[in-house]
């Protein structure tokens, strides 16, 4: 399906979807812990859909409501299972070890882009700990054996996810266990959300110099309830519209302490020249003159395409730098959103680990989706201030996080209509 967007002001005040990173942890923590755990403020994303449909394959029992999950955790583990990951790379990454601390011998699949996304360092990690992966740098693909503990090394400077997924297997095993990093850590903000989620679920873990300490034979504990907070990285699209179009937006229920590194957001539209206020969870962001700033984007990788749209409204060249690794995402992030900047109108020029967005007055065009729910969303924001309406091609993609972003859209005052793809 594809979405005409004209140019728009949106105006108001809506609340941030639940995190989609958070509901993942707290999917997974609930899943291994023993006993029963509402989760509260869940939102049904194909990703979260993709990471139920996991625990339940490795034993968990559950039962969904409109906006909540009861998980039964997993008593006795599949000693075999098939793991749908759906195009979910966090749900693939994370369920790689955490199968391999139970014993189970899993099949994965995957849909869209996900076969072709890296497991290597997985692979390196746990086969001297007793796992064999049958992989051929796609899937389906399974893996066997009981994952052994001990010190087990790992890179950080290529994805978080990894050290997310052995992070949550650490505790099921033997013995006591050091992960241990192998090179300087990227994205620490999803690190420590995910030390923040097993800590809050009753597990112990201590911080030493290169890694943490996770003593082995330990039981995660289950929660009567549990709120997800809400998501800073999807409500970065609204304040960017409030930074970039004619009326402030306000975005709720933004946790001001999260752990969350797009949290970020805020101050970077501010150093854009963007008026910000804070009230408790209440973000308001109101249009100013926007001139151009230099971004290390090593930790907020989610905000990049977005960061590329209020780029595109600011005088000068802004750069985005340390961001190389969004070539791996649902889409190549930096070749996407330079190809649909310029289909715009807009001036952007991809590096090897940068992009320069320069700003110009944007038109109408059509522009592809990239199958990428961040770029959808870019592209939507992107068009409130061209000159004519844009077509972004392949809006489904926005199920994957947020499948309600265009009726918040529409809420603010958005004027966009769906077009049908034969």
């Amino acid at each position: 399906m594809d979405m005409v967007c004209c140019p728009a002001a949106l105006k108001g005040s809506v609340e941030a979807p639940p995190s989609k990173s958070a509901s993942h942890r707290a999917v997974i923590c609930a899943a291994l812990a023993r006993g029963e755990t509402l989760l509260e403020n869940i939102s049904f994303s194909q990703d979260i859909e993709a990471t139920l449909n996991c625990v339940q394959a490795l034993g968990a029992q559950v039962e969904k409501g409109n906006d909540w999950v009861k998980i039964q955790g997993i008593r006795r583990a599949s000693g075999q299972a098939v793991l749908p990951c759906g195009e979910s790379g966090s749900t693939l990454r994370f369920f790689i070890p955490i199968a391999g601390a139970l014993g189970c011998k899993a099949a994965f699949t995957g849909e869209g882009k996900l076969p072709s996304r890296p497991i290597a360092p997985l692979v390196e990690a746990m086969t001297p700990h007793g796992i064999a992966f049958d992989y051929q740098n796609t899937m389906p693909f399974s893996i066997s054996g009981r994952m052994t503990g001990g010190d087990i090394s790992i890179a950080g400077d290529i994805s978080s996810q990894y050290l997310t997924g052995l992070l949550f297997a650490a505790p099921l095993l033997e013995g006591d266990n050091r992960i241990l990093l192998t090179t300087r850590l990227a994205s620490r903000p999803y690190v420590e959300m995910t030390l923040e989620m097993m800590r809050a679920f009753g597990v112990q873990i201590e911080d030493i110099p290169g890694g943490w300490s996770i003593p082995g034979r330990q039981r995660y504990q289950a929660k009567e309830r549990y709120g997800v907070e809400r998501d800073c990285s999807n409500g970065a699209f609204f304040l960017t519209a409030g930074a970039v179009g004619r009326e402030p937006v306000t975005v709720t229920g933004l946790n001001p302490r999260t752990a969350q590194g797009d949290r970020e957001i805020i101050p970077l539209l501010e150093r854009f020249g963007a008026k910000v206020e804070r009230q408790g969870e209440r973000v308001t962001v109101s249009p100013s003159r926007l001139k151009a700033i230099r971004i290390d984007g090593e930790e907020i990788p989610d905000l990049v395409p977005v960061l590329c749209v209020a780029a595109s409204y600011a005088e000068g060249t802004t750069e985005i730098y340390h961001v190389g690794r969004l070539r791996l995402k649902e889409s190549d992030r930096l070749s996407a959103m330079a190809d649909c900047l310029r289909r715009l109108g807009g001036r952007a020029q991809v590096g090897e680990d940068s992009i320069l967005v320069t700003g110009a007055p944007l038109h109408g065009g059509t522009v592809s989706g990239y199958n990428d729910h961040r770029i959808v969303m870019s592209m939507a924001i992107a068009a409130l201030g061209a000159s004519g309406p844009v077509t972004v091609q392949g809006v489904q993609a926005v199920r994957k996080s947020y499948p309600n972003f265009f009726e918040d859209y529409q809420k603010l005052g958005g004027n966009c209509h769906a077009v049908s793809v034969e």
